[in-house]
């Protein structure tokens, strides 16, 4: 009789660290808004809502994708940048163990109009 006990409790257990040990993840794809374009490496920043500090992230692989795996339930935003580019938030994200895999599909960027000074460049002879 023990032994079926142990059995059972054995089984319990570990079916409750499926459920509560599952994990999300996030992924989509980083495209430039005028040319639609792809854009390889930008960055790929998850904060827990209402933090300033990033729980975790990545950067766009060569094609614009990305993937971020091992993401505990929970509400957070989006903080995708590069260089060039104007920052793009995406707020409210929610992961749970019944929708745990999230795509967020495409995620436009803008281009920054940042227009630097005039610069001139003279040599001398010696």
């Amino acid at each position: 009789m023990s032994r079926i006990k142990l059995v059972f409790f054995g089984i319990l257990f570990l079916s409750l660290i499926n459920v509560y040990g599952q994990k999300g993840v996030l992924s989509g794809v980083v495209v430039d808004e005028s040319t639609k374009d792809k854009i390889p490496f930008a960055s790929v920043a998850i904060f827990n809502s209402g933090s300033e500090n990033p729980e975790g992230g990545t950067i766009t692989d060569d094609a614009g994708n990305f993937t971020v795996k091992n993401i505990s339930s929970g509400n957070y935003t989006i903080e995708v940048s590069f260089i060039g580019y104007n920052k793009s938030s995406l707020e409210n994200i929610s992961i749970t163990r019944e929708s745990n895999k999230v795509s967020l599909g495409e995620i436009i960027l803008t281009p920054s109009n940042v227009k630097l000074d005039v610069v001139e460049v003279t040599a001398m002879q010696k």
